[in-house]
C-alpha cells in the first residue's frame, strides 16, 4: 500500500539530473537577437500546504492519510499571440509527503512516507509591465492534479498569480522567471477543510530557436 521511499529518492535524483541536461542544452545556445513566439522553461521550486490539503480516512475508519505538497520540478511550453498576451501549457512533477496513521483496537502505527504526483494546466499569459531588463506579468488557468492518493486520484485545479523576469544580461533573450502561483481544488479531498496550495519557483526561460 505504501510506496518505498528509497525509490522515490533515485527518481527523483534522475528528474533533477534530466532537467539539469535540459538546462545545458537549450540555455547555451539561446539567441539574444531574434524576437520569438515561442519559449520554453524549466524550474524548481517548493508547494505550501494551506491548511490540510489532502486528508483521507479509508473505509471503516482505520487508516488516516495526511497529504501534503512539497518540491517540484516543471517545464513549460508557451506561444505569444502578441507582446501583452500569449499561452502557456505547464507540466511539473510534485513531490508530496503522506504521514499516516493506522488505528484499530490495541494497534497503533503510523509513518510518513514520500509520494510523486503530477499537474498539467493551461494558463493565459498577460503582461502587465516591460523595461529593458525584466518583464512583469499575471497568470491564470486550469489543469489537473493527480497522483496515487487513496481515495481520489485527479483533481480539477484552478491556478491564479503573478511573475517577474530578468534578463540575464543586457538585450538576451533568456530570462530567469520567479513566480508565484495560487492553486485551488474544485473537488475537496476526504475531510480537508480545503485543496489549496501556495507553489513558489525559480527557473529559466528562453526562446525555441527557428530554422
Amino acid at each position: 500500500m505504501f510506496v518505498h521511499a528509497g525509490n522515490k529518492k533515485r527518481n527523483i535524483r534522475m528528474k533533477c539530473v534530466l532537467l539539469i541536461g535540459l538546462l545545458v542544452l537549450f540555455v547555451l545556445p539561446a539567441g539574444a537577437d531574434q524576437k520569438q513566439k515561442d519559449l520554453i522553461g524549466v524550474y524548481t521550486g517548493w508547494s505550501f500546504g494551506l491548511g490540510d490539503v489532502f486528508i483521507d480516512e479509508a473505509p471503516g475508519g482505520h487508516t488516516f492519510n495526511h497529504y501534503m505538497p512539497n518540491f517540484i520540478l516543471g517545464a513549460y511550453w508557451q506561444h505569444n499571440f502578441s507582446e501583452s498576451f500569449g499561452l502557456q501549457l505547464n507540466m511539473n512533477y510534485q513531490n508530496c509527503s503522506n504521514h499516516w496513521v493506522f488505528s484499530y483496537w490495541e494497534r497503533h502505527e503510523e509513518g510518513k512516507e514520500s509520494i510523486g504526483s503530477f499537474s498539467f494546466s493551461l494558463n493565459g499569459i498577460a503582461t502587465v509591465s516591460r523595461s529593458a531588463m525584466t518583464e512583469f506579468y499575471f497568470l491564470g488557468g486550469i489543469g489537473m492534479f493527480t497522483g496515487p492518493f487513496d481515495y481520489r486520484k485527479s483533481f480539477l485545479q484552478f491556478s491564479g498569480g503573478t511573475g517577474i523576469k530578468f534578463r540575464v544580461r543586457p538585450g538576451a533573450r533568456t530570462f530567469v522567471n520567479l513566480v508565484a502561483v495560487f492553486h485551488h481544488f474544485l473537488y475537496k479531498y476526504g475531510g480537508a477543510s480545503n485543496g489549496d496550495y501556495l507553489k513558489l519557483q525559480a527557473g529559466l526561460e528562453f526562446p525555441l530557436k527557428s530554422k
